[in-house]
């Protein structure tokens, strides 16, 4: 009976013991990543000739898409601290940098400063002119896709067509964005457009600086970005030459 009794107990110390190893592989198989790979749609610009891709210093590789690292994608979480600070430096970076006397060299300095690994794609064409494509390959936490579109004139000035970064979706997104505008855009005058979803203000030196919610038409065939039905209500945030369309910064 004594020998009954001590098999019994062996068999339920087993089950328990495999019992314990399948709750601790479930839960370590349902993780999820800290960060994800980001996906930048293949690089095709608006040129009327084949273009010539290559990047150049800081970081140089041959290939027309450019594969950089992000933070996980969009959820519906408020913005941490973290976040909220990337957003003030991100937003204080397109008004350093979008200013008549800013080059290009200046903003790649300051990027890789600060550890956001700019890669910068060349394109020439004789309709157009020079044109450089500034991306990063780190971004800040809560950020992503920032983009920028240098152009230089046959005196080989250069000056700042665009410059943009993307803000994750999340409740009151789009009221900090605002808030990070006003507060790191000196003297900004009252918004000259204003809807739910899209904020404009027209800057000096013929620019408009300007906020929206990304809506799914805004995320479809996107040249530049890689995106999913989870990124509506993706917040973007710009700097722009105005080009006198009063759809076209929608589209952007």
């Amino acid at each position: 009976m004594k020998n009954n009794n001590k098999k019994i107990r062996a068999v339920f110390v087993l089950v328990f013991l495999f019992a314990a190893v399948g709750i601790v592989g479930t839960k370590n198989s349902d993780r999820t990543p800290s960060s994800q790979p980001e996906q930048i749609a293949d690089l095709v610009l608006p040129t009327k000739k084949p273009m010539s891709v290559k990047l150049n210093a800081p970081h140089r590789k041959e290939k027309s898409q450019i594969d950089v690292a992000t933070q996980r994608a969009p959820s519906s979480a408020d913005l941490s601290a973290d976040e909220l600070a990337s957003l003030a430096k991100m937003t204080l970076t397109l008004f350093n940098f979008t200013q008549a006397d800013s080059r290009l060299g200046d903003l790649l300095q300051f990027l890789e400063g600060a550890g956001q690994k700019p890669l910068v794609v060349n394109n020439s064409n004789a309709d157009t002119g020079e044109m450089a494509i500034v991306r990063t390959g780190s971004p800040l936490p809560g950020t992503r896709y920032f983009h920028a579109q240098y152009f230089s004139d046959a005196g080989d000035k250069g000056f700042v067509q665009h410059m943009s970064f993307e803000l994750k979706s999340a409740p009151g997104a789009m009221n900090s964005a605002e808030v990070a505008v006003q507060n790191n855009f000196p003297n900004l005058p009252n918004p000259s457009r204003r809807t739910a979803d899209y904020i404009q203000w027209d800057l000096p030196n013929g620019q408009i600086l300007w906020i929206k919610k990304l809506a799914a038409t805004d995320l479809k065939d996107n040249p530049f970005n890689a995106y999913t039905a989870g990124d509506v209500g993706t917040i973007r945030v710009a700097v722009e030459l105005e080009i006198h369309d009063d759809q076209a910064s929608h589209n952007h």
